[in-house]
């Protein structure tokens, strides 16, 4: 596996010991049996790797997998001529894991060394707000904004004691200058600059409730439950009539009786049912024979005290008519007229005006507005005037607890918010005396074609990290090499330094990237269904209990040689790169088309994986196995390396389930399907 993503991992503790051991003079003395040599200084053994693009860029150790190539960048002699290059050898004295190296040689490729680090410089912050936080200073060799920012940030953080004391005392100059210029309010012990916030907060407590009110005659009420309305009536003044007898009774009108009204005369039917009468005949009609003939309920009958009028409670009589009959000062009521009843059953008619605000206290009464609820908190003592809060923070007065959260806040924007501008040019203070490798930043570099020293390392799909220690020259003879040499450590491994912690003591499942570096460790209480998630690809569920390293790394990379045979399918490949085999026997589901065929491949071709079949529900192929290896998915049935062989049934790999199983899904014939 060829790993190319940079990561930043320190030596391991053999390698630790590892210095470079450079001699050289200055390159005009370069002697031309050194035409290429080492660079001198921190850069001297620096760490390098072809990219996927075929550039060779910095390194660090924890980036190589066993068979990766491990560059060293050389300088060369200004005067040497390509003859003189050409002479030029490498030398290796292993110390440590000499098995594992295939070559060294010299070579001249593209890419990007470093050549000289850039000088130490002292920075200081500025330009804060806050003074506390100037004039603070740190060392960098780097001249990258980036760095240089996130160096004055951890600058200015080592004064963010004094930094927080001074906001606070600006915040309690703040709060005497508040204070001068107007009330401050207190409640529960915190400061408010309004009545209203100090009643808003007790209206947030319950000790007062704001509702909608209206007034009746002028006297507050919570709401109208307490009256009622007339959807019709009369009036006299103040007082309400529902209904048109009660009217006529307030106004001295009497059922009509025909003892005491049997000498009262008519002129006649009113189709309205109302008329005139009086006490002489003059030709008219008596009134009793009038109700008589019309066939009048005489009970509905109602004559006025003076026994000049008559009214006849019917439908034609209508409220309006009504009304004028009884006289000023009777009227018709309309539907939103609001009464009370005493009582005696008195209905009082009362003004209503609705639609204002108001406070009333926890047994409603009403209290007024928020000055006179104000002043029922004074009266109380719930509220008083401020005199003794410290502290104020964007013209609100805080509690000291509030002012230091505040504080704390004001400073870490400030830090935050760090640029360029907060810090000084840089000041030279000393000669550089180290750097971490794997990056360029605050060193001088060169790019383009140069000579390298190239190590080549054994490919290996273990799981064990491997060593290399050595010494590394170059001359012409191995006796001019001496003196001009590098001490090497690095380590070989297939982990993924960048994100070992995400498959170390594994209990119950992984997910893995394809192309991915992936050496996972299981706990020791592992689950019995362990689940390793291959990107989108595949998953595989096995009894992980007991179970040592596996390397689980996977790629999806086409495999042309295997393909060749095959020019009229079109194939997909899954490629265990360690063809890890578990303990446990368990099952990999591999995602595929329904109408798509399944293989094992093998160096001879296709070949018939015994009981693999495709389930409907997971849309996968099914297989039973404990080792994983390389599978092909193709569209078209393709010709076994069984089938090849006459049609002999090949045995199965060590470990692999050869039985068919149960399923809920097709079989997997000799076709693979």
């Amino acid at each position: 596996m060829k790993a190319k993503r940079l990561t930043a991992l320190a030596l391991a503790a053999l390698m630790a010991a590892s210095t470079t051991s450079v001699a050289l003079a200055a390159p005009g003395d370069v002697d031309k049996d050194q035409a290429l040599n080492f660079y001198a200084g921190a850069v001297g053994d620096d760490l390098y790797m072809m990219d996927e693009d075929g550039y060779i860029r910095a390194a660090v150790d924890g980036d190589f997998a066993p068979g990766d190539d491990i560059y060293l960048a050389l300088k060369e002699y200004p005067s040497a001529s390509s003859t003189e290059f050409k002479r030029m050898n490498v030398y290796a004295d292993w110390a440590v894991g000499k098995s594992w190296v295939d070559d060294v040689d010299i070579v001249y490729k593209k890419g990007q060394w470093k050549t000289a680090v850039n000088p130490t410089l002292r920075y200081t912050t500025q330009g804060y707000s806050i003074a506390a936080l100037n004039g603070q200073t740190f060392d960098s060799n780097s001249l990258n904004d980036a760095t240089l920012i996130s160096l004055a940030k951890k600058a200015a953080e080592t004064a963010r004691a004094s930094a927080e004391a001074e906001v606070l005392k600006k915040y309690e100059q703040d709060a005497e200058k508040l204070r001068a210029t107007q009330t401050v309010y207190k409640y529960k012990g915190e400061s408010y600059l309004t009545k209203e916030e100090v009643v808003a907060e007790a209206v947030k407590d319950g000790l007062y409730n704001e509702k909608d009110y209206i007034t009746v005659d002028g006297t507050p009420a919570l709401n109208k439950d307490g009256l009622k309305t007339a959807t019709a009536g009369y009036k006299n003044d103040k007082t309400l009539y529902l209904t048109q007898e009660e009217a006529l009774k307030a106004a001295g009108w009497v059922q009509y009786n025909t003892e005491t009204h049997k000498d009262l005369y008519t002129s006649g039917q009113n189709e309205n049912g109302y008329g005139t009468l009086t006490e002489t005949q003059d030709s008219l009609t008596l009134f009793e024979t009038f109700l008589n003939q019309n066939s009048y309920e005489k009970t509905k009958v109602y004559v006025n005290g003076d026994k000049s009028k008559y009214v006849y409670l019917q439908e034609k009589l209508t409220p309006a008519l009504f009304a004028e009959q009884l006289g000023s000062p009777y009227a018709v009521v309309n539907e939103t007229t609001y009464y009370t009843e005493s009582a005696e059953g008195t209905k009082s008619i009362v003004t209503v005006v609705e639609g204002l605000k108001g406070y009333f206290d926890a047994s409603n009464k009403f209290i007024g507005d928020t000055s006179a609820v104000y002043n029922d908190m004074q009266s109380k003592g719930l509220a008083t005037e401020d005199t003794e809060t410290k502290y104020a923070v964007n013209g609100k007065f805080v509690t000291a607890a509030e002012a230091q959260a505040a504080a704390k806040q004001e400073v870490t924007n400030a830090i935050n918010g760090t640029s360029r501008a907060n810090i000084s040019n840089g000041v030279a203070i000393s000669t550089f005396s180290g750097n971490p490798t794997g990056s360029y930043d605050g060193y001088n570099t060169e790019s383009g074609y140069a000579y390298w020293v190239k190590i080549s390392t054994k490919e290996s799909t273990g799981t064990k990290d491997i060593d290399l220690v050595g010494d590394i020259s170059i001359g012409r003879t191995k006796s001019s090499a001496k003196g001009n040499e590098v001490t090497l450590g690095v380590t070989l491994t297939n982990t993924d330094n960048a994100n070992k912690g995400d498959y170390t003591d594994r209990e119950d499942d992984v997910y893995i990237e394809s192309g991915t570096r992936a050496v996972v460790s299981f706990a020791d209480d592992a689950s019995d269904e362990f689940t390793v998630e291959f990107g989108d690809d595949a998953y595989f569920v096995f009894n992980a209990r007991g179970q040592g390293k596996l390397n689980l790394a996977y790629n999806t990379k086409y495999d042309k040689d295997f393909a060749y045979d095959y020019d009229d399918a079109n194939i997909d490949f899954i490629n265990f790169e360690g063809e890890p085999t578990t303990n446990r026997t368990g099952t990999l589901y591999i995602y595929a088309d329904e109408d798509s065929y399944i293989y094992e491949v093998t160096s001879k071709g296709a070949k018939k994986i015994n009981g693999a079949y495709y389930d409907d529900d997971e849309e996968a192929w099914v297989i039973r196995t404990r080792n994983l290896t390389s599978y092909a998915i193709s569209d078209k049935k393709l010709k076994t390396v069984d089938q090849m062989n006459n049609g002999s049934s090949s045995s199965s790999k060590p470990g692999s389930n050869s039985g068919s199983g149960s399923n809920n899904g097709k079989p997997n014939p000799d076709t693979g399907r």
